[in-house]
């Protein structure tokens, strides 16, 4: 039997792009390891963390994010992402 994971999800609200990493156990580590990743991986601090025992990982977040949106003006969210970091201000 696999041992159970827990997914770490953070979703940028603006571009929709998901950052997805699964951990062994939930505990405070994984949680500031996560956050460290979800930095790293987007560059700037996310506003929302969620947790879930989904089975959601790399391959469906590959996709997911690369399937353009009508919301996103049919850009797709890594291309959304890259034009809001090319004209970003700062929102804090």
């Amino acid at each position: 039997m696999p041992d159970k994971l827990y997914q770490y999800t953070v979703i940028d609200e603006a571009s929709r792009e998901r950052f997805i990493y699964p951990y062994k156990e939930q505990s405070s580590y994984s949680t500031v390891d996560f956050l460290k990743r979800a930095i790293d991986y987007f560059g700037y601090c996310p506003l929302t963390l969620q947790t879930d025992n989904d089975s959601e990982m790399k391959r469906y977040l590959r996709r997911s994010n690369r399937i353009p949106m009508k919301i996103l003006g049919w850009s797709n969210p890594i291309q959304k992402r890259e034009q809001l970091l090319d004209n970003r201000q700062c929102w804090w």
